[in-house]
């Protein structure tokens, strides 16, 4: 079928015409785009020195700072994202926090209405740095909606992590929807000691393994020895993943007070549980532990058997006997290298 050239012009006007109207549309989307950027950086030229002179030195409030247009809004964020993230004085966090509640709560709370995910995620965000507390019943009303994403629920609890304990401890047990290990250790490192405590003694409460396994290498990393009693508790846990992560962080924090928890490990039809006892031994005297890494010397895994000789080089003697008295040949082999790589035989 062919088109009469009416009709070909026709179509070729249509085209035209939205042609026209899309640059036409693009020419005014970049002008008012330059025109807030204009004002933003008008803002920040003009009063970025009032703010230093309020927030670090002291001088009474002026109330010119506060924004009233788009891009005035668009400068304080700015400028007090900047001291959110580079200054961690407590005194000039506060008085960020004071102005973003009196003076940019309502805009953040008509943004966390907008359809546009964007400008919700902007919303959650600069809740959290500013430590808006007044807008956490919003945030809690949002976290409950259907459609609310996956990733708005992450900022959520990182919120009511940092500023609403209960609320965290409430979704976190019951609401809660699955993050990844990284996204859980990284709300967990906000948290203080007494809850990270107490979570820990409800661990199996908590909704996913991801989550019981962030909460155990957050409490390692941490180098603090008051989690070790709550991290040896878990050594009878069900999980075989669980156990070993107990045991690597128990490594990692340095400090074993009863070697004898340790000894059923020896015996684990599990490599890794006995490769992890090999690595804590170093950190008990040899006349307490040379018996156990004996029997770990001789283990069937290679690399158990390379840890326990290496954990046993403490005093290379200790490692020396070992190799001349054991019936292992492995074991043998495997102590002949290390004593051999160390210069101690040849």
């Amino acid at each position: 079928m062919t088109l009469s050239p009416t009709v070909l012009l026709l179509i070729i006007a249509c085209i035209a015409a939205l042609l026209v109207m899309l640059i036409v549309y693009i020419a005014y989307k970049r002008f008012t785009q330059q025109r807030l950027f204009a004002a933003r950086d008008a803002y920040m030229e003009r009063y970025e020195s009032l703010w230093y002179r309020y927030l670090v030195e002291n001088e009474p409030f002026d109330d010119a700072i506060v924004p009233k247009t788009k891009g005035a809004f668009l400068a304080v964020e700015q400028l007090l994202l900047a001291y959110v993230d580079n200054v961690a004085d407590a005194q000039i966090q506060q008085k960020i926090s004071d102005f973003a509640q009196r003076y940019l709560s309502n805009y953040y709370r008509h943004m966390l209405a907008q359809h546009k995910w964007s400008r919700r995620m902007n919303a959650l965000y600069r809740i959290h740095d500013f430590q808006l507390h007044s807008l956490l019943a919003p945030c809690i009303a949002l976290y409950d909606k259907k459609a609310t994403t996956r990733e708005e629920r992450y900022v959520l609890m990182a919120i009511f992590a940092k500023y609403a304990r209960e609320t965290f401890e409430q979704h976190l047990f019951t609401k809660c929807y699955a993050f990844s290990e990284f996204e859980y250790r990284r709300i967990y490192v906000t948290l203080p000691k007494a809850q990270l405590l107490d979570l820990v003694t409800n661990i199996e409460r908590l909704p996913t393994a991801s989550a019981q396994y962030a909460l155990i290498d957050t409490l390692g990393a941490m180098k603090d020895l008051q989690y070790v009693e709550q991290l040896t508790l878990l050594l009878g846990a069900d999980d075989a993943e669980l156990r070993i992560r107990v045991l690597k962080n128990l490594h990692a924090l340095s400090w074993i007070d009863d070697v004898t928890l340790y000894e059923p490990f020896v015996q684990s039809v599990i490599w890794e549980e006995r490769l992890m006892v090999a690595k804590i031994l170093q950190h008990v005297p040899l006349a307490y532990s040379e018996g156990m890494l004996s029997v770990l010397l001789e283990d069937e895994n290679w690399w158990v058997r390379q840890q326990a000789a290496e954990t046993m080089m403490r005093d290379p003697n200790v490692l020396k006997r070992n190799m001349e008295t054991t019936t292992d040949r492995f074991a043998k082999d495997i102590a002949q290298q290390v004593l051999t790589k160390a210069g101690i035989v040849t």
